[in-house]
């Protein structure tokens, strides 16, 4: 899903992300939303705390091509890399 993405001087982008201590169904949804947010307004990365979520996980995917997605989630405390979706691997 699509999520509103806040821009500055929006007072949520001073809020406090918290750390990201396990990966579960609901940071998987997010993860997944971000991404989809994040291409469909053109961009290349996107922090959590910019679609109003205070955690601190980012979606980045320097790499895309049309129709092709390679991102790349980062976490407070662990890395997550993946792969067409398929692939994790633990920092």
């Amino acid at each position: 899903m699509v999520k509103k993405i806040f821009t500055y001087p929006n007072p949520i982008l001073r809020k406090k992300s918290i750390d990201v201590v396990k990966f579960n169904n609901e940071l998987h949804q997010l993860l997944d939303d971000m991404l989809e947010t994040m291409l469909k307004n053109n961009g290349v990365g996107l922090a959590a705390i910019q679609v109003g979520i205070p955690k601190r996980v980012i979606v980045l995917d320097i790499e895309h091509k049309e129709g092709k997605k390679n991102p790349i989630f980062l976490a407070k405390l662990f890395f997550i890399l993946f792969l067409k979706f398929t692939k994790i691997v633990p920092f």
